[in-house]
Protein backbone atom coordinates (compact mmCIF):
# COMPACT_ATOMS: atom_id res chain seq x y z
CA UNK A 1 0.00 0.00 0.00
CA UNK A 2 1.32 3.42 -0.96
CA UNK A 3 2.46 5.58 1.95
CA UNK A 4 0.99 9.08 2.13
CA UNK A 5 2.99 11.49 4.25
CA UNK A 6 0.79 14.53 3.73
CA UNK A 7 -2.97 14.88 4.15
CA UNK A 8 -4.86 13.86 1.06
CA UNK A 9 -7.64 15.93 -0.45
CA UNK A 10 -10.94 15.50 1.37
CA UNK A 11 -12.82 12.36 0.41
CA UNK A 12 -9.84 10.67 -1.23
CA UNK A 13 -8.99 7.30 0.33
CA UNK A 14 -5.55 5.96 0.80
CA UNK A 15 -4.30 3.95 -2.18
CA UNK A 16 -5.09 0.26 -1.78
CA UNK A 17 -2.96 -2.49 -3.28
CA UNK A 18 -5.20 -4.66 -5.45
CA UNK A 19 -5.57 -8.34 -4.41
CA UNK A 20 -2.94 -10.72 -5.78
CA UNK A 21 -3.66 -11.89 -9.29
CA UNK A 22 -1.74 -13.81 -11.92
CA UNK A 23 1.05 -11.65 -13.35
CA UNK A 24 0.28 -9.92 -16.59
CA UNK A 25 1.47 -6.99 -18.67
CA UNK A 26 4.73 -5.48 -17.42
CA UNK A 27 4.67 -7.70 -14.27
CA UNK A 28 4.70 -10.95 -16.27
CA UNK A 29 7.79 -13.12 -16.65
CA UNK A 30 9.23 -12.50 -20.14
CA UNK A 31 9.42 -15.42 -22.53
CA UNK A 32 12.98 -15.52 -23.87
CA UNK A 33 11.82 -17.36 -26.98
CA UNK A 34 9.49 -14.54 -27.93
CA UNK A 35 11.30 -11.57 -26.36
CA UNK A 36 10.72 -8.32 -28.26
CA UNK A 37 13.37 -6.46 -30.15
CA UNK A 38 15.37 -3.76 -28.42
CA UNK A 39 12.88 -0.99 -29.19
CA UNK A 40 9.69 -2.58 -27.95
CA UNK A 41 6.30 -1.54 -26.69
CA UNK A 42 6.57 0.81 -23.71
CA UNK A 43 5.19 -1.82 -21.31
CA UNK A 44 8.26 -4.09 -21.70
CA UNK A 45 8.72 -5.69 -18.30
CA UNK A 46 11.50 -6.86 -16.06
CA UNK A 47 11.16 -10.40 -14.66
CA UNK A 48 9.12 -10.66 -11.49
CA UNK A 49 11.61 -10.62 -8.60
CA UNK A 50 11.58 -10.02 -4.87
CA UNK A 51 11.76 -6.34 -3.81
CA UNK A 52 15.25 -4.91 -4.26
CA UNK A 53 17.08 -3.07 -1.48
CA UNK A 54 17.27 0.70 -1.89
CA UNK A 55 20.14 2.08 -3.94
CA UNK A 56 19.29 5.71 -3.14
CA UNK A 57 18.10 6.77 0.32
CA UNK A 58 16.88 10.31 0.99
CA UNK A 59 16.08 11.21 4.58
CA UNK A 60 14.45 14.41 5.92
CA UNK A 61 15.84 16.38 2.97
CA UNK A 62 15.21 20.11 2.72
CA UNK A 63 16.72 22.14 -0.10
CA UNK A 64 16.12 25.17 -2.27
CA UNK A 65 17.65 28.30 -3.72
CA UNK A 66 19.10 30.75 -1.22
CA UNK A 67 16.46 31.57 1.40
CA UNK A 68 13.67 29.95 -0.64
CA UNK A 69 12.92 26.38 0.45
CA UNK A 70 11.57 24.13 -2.30
CA UNK A 71 11.85 20.70 -0.67
CA UNK A 72 10.54 20.20 2.85
CA UNK A 73 11.71 17.16 4.83
CA UNK A 74 11.61 14.75 1.91
CA UNK A 75 12.09 11.08 2.81
CA UNK A 76 12.05 8.39 0.12
CA UNK A 77 13.99 5.45 -1.21
CA UNK A 78 14.78 4.32 -4.76
CA UNK A 79 15.02 0.52 -5.01
CA UNK A 80 17.88 -0.93 -7.01
CA UNK A 81 17.23 -2.48 -10.43
CA UNK A 82 13.94 -0.65 -10.97
CA UNK A 83 12.32 2.49 -12.34
CA UNK A 84 10.99 5.02 -9.86
CA UNK A 85 8.81 7.77 -11.35
CA UNK A 86 8.64 11.17 -9.66
CA UNK A 87 5.45 12.97 -10.61
CA UNK A 88 3.73 16.19 -9.63
CA UNK A 89 2.67 19.60 -10.84
CA UNK A 90 5.05 22.31 -12.01
CA UNK A 91 6.80 23.80 -9.00
CA UNK A 92 6.38 20.66 -6.87
CA UNK A 93 10.15 20.27 -6.48
CA UNK A 94 10.90 17.46 -8.91
CA UNK A 95 13.83 19.13 -10.68
CA UNK A 96 15.19 20.47 -7.40
CA UNK A 97 15.22 16.91 -6.06
CA UNK A 98 17.40 15.67 -8.92
CA UNK A 99 19.72 18.66 -8.68
CA UNK A 100 20.20 18.05 -4.98
CA UNK A 101 21.01 14.36 -5.47
CA UNK A 102 23.57 15.16 -8.19
CA UNK A 103 25.30 17.83 -6.09
CA UNK A 104 24.22 20.89 -8.03
CA UNK A 105 22.32 22.10 -4.96
CA UNK A 106 23.58 21.72 -1.39
CA UNK A 107 20.86 20.49 0.98
CA UNK A 108 19.86 22.75 3.85
CA UNK A 109 19.28 19.68 6.03
CA UNK A 110 18.83 15.94 5.77
CA UNK A 111 20.88 13.30 3.98
CA UNK A 112 21.27 11.75 0.54
CA UNK A 113 23.04 8.38 0.35
CA UNK A 114 23.94 6.16 -2.60
CA UNK A 115 24.52 2.54 -1.59
CA UNK A 116 25.19 3.73 1.94
CA UNK A 117 27.66 6.49 0.98
CA UNK A 118 26.66 10.04 1.84
CA UNK A 119 26.50 12.47 -1.08
CA UNK A 120 25.61 15.63 0.86
CA UNK A 121 28.88 17.53 0.68
CA UNK A 122 30.38 15.94 -2.39
CA UNK A 123 31.09 17.82 -5.59
CA UNK A 124 29.16 17.13 -8.78
CA UNK A 125 32.23 15.34 -10.14
CA UNK A 126 32.50 13.09 -7.09
CA UNK A 127 28.82 12.20 -7.26
CA UNK A 128 29.25 11.27 -10.93
CA UNK A 129 32.29 9.11 -10.12
CA UNK A 130 30.22 7.23 -7.55
CA UNK A 131 27.81 6.24 -10.30
CA UNK A 132 25.11 8.92 -10.65
CA UNK A 133 24.33 10.14 -14.18
CA UNK A 134 22.00 13.13 -14.47
CA UNK A 135 20.34 14.03 -17.77
CA UNK A 136 18.81 17.46 -17.13
CA UNK A 137 15.84 19.02 -18.83
CA UNK A 138 17.01 20.56 -22.10
CA UNK A 139 19.29 17.64 -23.02
CA UNK A 140 22.62 19.52 -22.99
CA UNK A 141 23.78 18.43 -26.44
CA UNK A 142 26.77 20.40 -27.74
CA UNK A 143 25.45 21.42 -31.13
CA UNK A 144 28.82 22.13 -32.73
CA UNK A 145 30.16 18.62 -32.02
CA UNK A 146 29.24 15.52 -33.98
CA UNK A 147 27.04 12.81 -32.52
CA UNK A 148 30.04 10.60 -31.79
CA UNK A 149 32.04 13.46 -30.27
CA UNK A 150 29.12 14.19 -27.95
CA UNK A 151 28.96 10.55 -26.94
CA UNK A 152 32.69 10.33 -26.25
CA UNK A 153 32.35 13.12 -23.69
CA UNK A 154 30.37 10.73 -21.52
CA UNK A 155 32.90 7.91 -21.40
CA UNK A 156 34.00 7.10 -17.88
CA UNK A 157 37.38 5.73 -18.93
CA UNK A 158 39.88 6.91 -21.51
CA UNK A 159 39.82 3.91 -23.80
CA UNK A 160 39.70 3.09 -27.47
CA UNK A 161 37.33 0.19 -26.85
CA UNK A 162 34.31 0.84 -29.06
CA UNK A 163 32.05 -1.80 -27.52
CA UNK A 164 30.30 0.73 -25.26
CA UNK A 165 29.72 3.08 -28.20
CA UNK A 166 28.41 0.17 -30.24
CA UNK A 167 25.97 -0.68 -27.44
CA UNK A 168 24.57 2.87 -27.54
CA UNK A 169 24.24 2.71 -31.31
CA UNK A 170 22.39 -0.59 -30.92
CA UNK A 171 19.98 1.11 -28.49
CA UNK A 172 19.47 4.09 -30.80
CA UNK A 173 20.02 3.07 -34.45
CA UNK A 174 19.16 6.54 -35.71
CA UNK A 175 22.25 7.90 -33.92
CA UNK A 176 24.45 5.34 -35.65
CA UNK A 177 23.26 6.62 -39.02
CA UNK A 178 24.13 10.18 -37.99
CA UNK A 179 27.30 9.62 -36.02
CA UNK A 180 29.34 12.03 -38.15
CA UNK A 181 26.75 14.80 -38.24
CA UNK A 182 26.76 17.79 -35.89
CA UNK A 183 24.30 17.85 -33.02
CA UNK A 184 22.57 20.86 -34.54
CA UNK A 185 21.16 18.66 -37.32
CA UNK A 186 19.33 16.27 -34.98
CA UNK A 187 15.64 16.30 -34.21
CA UNK A 188 14.41 16.82 -30.65
CA UNK A 189 13.93 13.09 -30.16
CA UNK A 190 17.40 12.32 -31.48
CA UNK A 191 18.96 14.90 -29.17
CA UNK A 192 17.23 13.26 -26.22
CA UNK A 193 18.53 9.87 -27.32
CA UNK A 194 22.00 11.36 -27.61
CA UNK A 195 21.83 12.80 -24.10
CA UNK A 196 20.71 9.46 -22.65
CA UNK A 197 23.35 7.56 -24.63
CA UNK A 198 26.08 9.89 -23.39
CA UNK A 199 24.94 9.31 -19.79
CA UNK A 200 24.95 5.54 -20.28
CA UNK A 201 28.57 5.66 -21.43
CA UNK A 202 29.49 6.75 -17.91
CA UNK A 203 28.35 3.29 -16.73
CA UNK A 204 26.04 4.68 -14.03
CA UNK A 205 24.46 2.79 -11.15
CA UNK A 206 21.70 5.40 -11.04
CA UNK A 207 20.37 7.18 -14.14
CA UNK A 208 18.34 10.32 -13.38
CA UNK A 209 16.21 11.77 -16.18
CA UNK A 210 14.49 15.15 -15.95
CA UNK A 211 11.47 15.44 -18.28
CA UNK A 212 12.88 13.29 -21.13
CA UNK A 213 9.55 13.43 -23.00
CA UNK A 214 9.36 17.24 -23.05
CA UNK A 215 8.43 18.49 -26.51
CA UNK A 216 8.56 15.08 -28.17
CA UNK A 217 6.00 13.32 -30.32
CA UNK A 218 4.07 10.47 -28.64
CA UNK A 219 5.73 7.89 -30.87
CA UNK A 220 9.19 9.05 -29.80
CA UNK A 221 8.16 9.12 -26.14
CA UNK A 222 6.96 5.52 -26.42
CA UNK A 223 10.32 4.49 -27.88
CA UNK A 224 12.25 6.21 -25.09
CA UNK A 225 10.14 4.53 -22.41
CA UNK A 226 10.64 1.18 -24.13
CA UNK A 227 14.41 1.69 -24.02
CA UNK A 228 14.28 2.40 -20.27
CA UNK A 229 12.21 -0.73 -19.68
CA UNK A 230 14.61 -2.77 -21.80
CA UNK A 231 17.64 -1.47 -19.90
CA UNK A 232 15.98 -2.37 -16.60
CA UNK A 233 15.22 -5.88 -17.82
CA UNK A 234 18.60 -6.61 -19.42
CA UNK A 235 21.07 -4.75 -17.24
CA UNK A 236 19.29 -4.04 -13.96
CA UNK A 237 19.84 -0.31 -14.37
CA UNK A 238 18.22 1.84 -11.66
CA UNK A 239 16.30 4.84 -13.05
CA UNK A 240 14.90 7.89 -11.25
CA UNK A 241 12.49 9.37 -13.79
CA UNK A 242 11.01 12.84 -13.37
CA UNK A 243 8.09 13.31 -15.74
CA UNK A 244 5.12 15.54 -16.51
CA UNK A 245 3.85 12.84 -18.87
CA UNK A 246 2.45 10.74 -16.04
CA UNK A 247 0.78 8.13 -18.24
CA UNK A 248 4.02 7.28 -20.01
CA UNK A 249 6.00 7.21 -16.77
CA UNK A 250 3.47 4.97 -15.01
CA UNK A 251 3.52 2.55 -17.96
CA UNK A 252 7.11 1.55 -17.16
CA UNK A 253 7.61 2.48 -13.49
CA UNK A 254 7.85 0.01 -10.63
CA UNK A 255 7.34 2.64 -7.95
CA UNK A 256 5.89 6.14 -7.94
CA UNK A 257 6.54 9.20 -5.82
CA UNK A 258 4.16 12.15 -6.12
CA UNK A 259 5.46 15.50 -4.87
CA UNK A 260 3.10 18.29 -3.85
CA UNK A 261 4.42 21.69 -2.76
CA UNK A 262 7.84 20.25 -2.01
CA UNK A 263 6.69 17.31 0.11
CA UNK A 264 5.94 13.64 -0.55
CA UNK A 265 2.20 13.14 -1.05
CA UNK A 266 2.30 9.54 -2.35
CA UNK A 267 5.07 6.94 -2.26
CA UNK A 268 4.20 3.42 -3.31
CA UNK A 269 3.64 0.79 -5.97
CA UNK A 270 3.17 2.31 -9.43
CA UNK A 271 0.63 -0.24 -10.65
CA UNK A 272 -1.54 0.17 -7.56
CA UNK A 273 -1.45 3.95 -7.88
CA UNK A 274 -2.26 3.84 -11.61
CA UNK A 275 -5.27 1.58 -10.97
CA UNK A 276 -6.72 3.82 -8.22
CA UNK A 277 -8.83 6.23 -10.26
CA UNK A 278 -9.82 8.54 -7.38
CA UNK A 279 -6.29 8.92 -5.99
CA UNK A 280 -4.74 9.34 -9.44
CA UNK A 281 -7.29 11.98 -10.38
CA UNK A 282 -6.81 13.82 -7.08
CA UNK A 283 -3.06 14.23 -7.56
CA UNK A 284 -2.55 14.09 -11.33
CA UNK A 285 -5.90 15.17 -12.75
CA UNK A 286 -6.64 12.21 -14.99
Amino acid sequence: MADVSRPEPAGVPEPRRPPPSPPSGRDAEPDSATAPDLIAAPDTAAPTTPPSPPLLEITDLSAGYGPVRVLHNITLTVPEHGITAVLGANGAGKTTLLRTVSGLIRPASGTVALAGRLLNRRSVEDVARLGVAHVPEGRGVILELTVEENLRLGRRRDTRDRSALSAVYDLFPSLAARRSRPGSTLSGGERQMLAIGRALLAEPRLLMLDEPSLGLAPRVVARLMAVLADLRARTGLTVLLVEQNARSALSVADRVVVLSLGAVAVDGDAAAFASDDRLRHAYLGF
